[in-house]
């Protein structure tokens, strides 16, 4: 089994330190998140693990979808 950290690490996941002053709002709150991933992910059991994957993948669809309505109504007129 790989470490979190190790698996973050391969998928390009930084991992600021959430005391960090020069991170921007995003990168504060992505800091103080994998900070408590790597702390306490690898306690949990795969079932563990996997609902908070697919809660999380189907949080992230849900942003992207409202991201690209937006993003599709401030695009100007070609």
């Amino acid at each position: 089994m790989k470490p979190i950290k190790d698996v973050l690490a391969a998928h390009g996941v930084p991992i600021d330190d959430p005391d960090d002053a020069t991170l921007s709002g995003g990168e504060h709150a992505q800091a103080i998140i994998i900070t408590a991933l790597v702390e306490q992910w690898d306690r949990l059991d795969g079932g563990q693990q996997r609902s908070i994957a697919n809660a999380l993948a189907a949080s992230t669809a849900v942003t992207e979808e409202a991201e690209s309505w937006v993003r599709d109504r401030i695009r100007p007129a070609e």
